[in-house]
């Protein structure tokens, strides 16, 4: 997923410092970039064979008939 994706950036502060004059004394920006870290984490686990699988199971199911 992160190589069709990139970096899924929640803030812009996170990736990049400048984006805010704050970043220095900012109380939050540790939290942000902790979730980011778990979300990023995440979505490394998620391969392009998953997302596969995953839309040919909807596939499956939309399309299936009962009489």
């Amino acid at each position: 997923m992160h190589l069709l994706e990139g970096n899924i950036s929640i803030i812009d502060c996170i990736d990049d410092q400048s984006a805010c004059d704050r970043e220095a004394v900012c109380p939050t920006r540790e939290a942000w970039g902790g979730l980011q870290k778990v979300i990023n984490g995440y979505l490394e686990t998620i391969t392009l064979a998953d997302l596969v699988e995953s839309f040919r199971k909807r596939q499956t199911k939309e399309h299936m008939y009962f009489i």
